[in-house]
C-alpha cells in the first residue's frame, strides 16, 4: 500500500474509536497505537 502498515493501523484504530469502539484484540506491534487514552489517539 501507499501508505506503511502502521499507518493504515492508526487510520483504522481513529475511525473504530469514533464509531464507539471502546476494547481491542490487536497484535503487540500495535499496541502502543490503542494504550493512550481516548483523548490521545491520534
Amino acid at each position: 500500500p501507499k501508505e506503511g502498515h502502521r499507518e493504515l493501523a492508526r487510520k483504522d484504530i481513529k475511525r473504530l474509536v469514533s464509531a464507539g469502539v471502546d476494547g481491542f484484540q490487536i497484535d503487540s506491534i500495535y499496541s502502543d497505537l490503542v494504550t493512550r487514552s481516548k483523548k490521545q489517539v491520534p
